[in-house]
């Protein structure tokens, strides 16, 4: 999706709920397709192979240097927010267990 504009255009023709969804929707449809590299590659000829291959090493290099380390952080955030949840719902069970053999 490369114009968003014609898009809109050609969802709005329709009324159905996919039409309304897809209009909500397109908007981050938009968001994705903008920060996507892409490359022409011809079937017959391979033409343009340079080209992709040199697409999946900067792809290769970006993910290294920005994505990688940001999905760390969230592995180790998840982690500690694991551990809470689990001391968290070991204790309430401990309590529950107190007062359910208390009376």
């Amino acid at each position: 999706m490369e114009d968003f504009e014609a898009f809109q255009g050609a969802m709005r023709s329709d009324d159905s709920y996919m039409s309304t969804f897809s209009q909500s929707l397109s908007l981050v449809l938009d968001e994705f397709y903008k920060n996507l590299r892409s490359v022409g590659v011809s079937a017959v000829s391979g033409a343009g192979m340079d080209a992709f291959f040199k697409a999946i090493e900067a792809s290769a290099e970006e993910y290294m240097e920005t994505y990688k380390y940001f999905l760390l952080a969230l592995d180790s955030i998840s982690i500690v927010m694991i551990n809470y949840f689990l001391s968290t719902t070991n204790m309430l069970l401990s309590r529950f267990i107190c007062l359910t053999n208390g009376s």
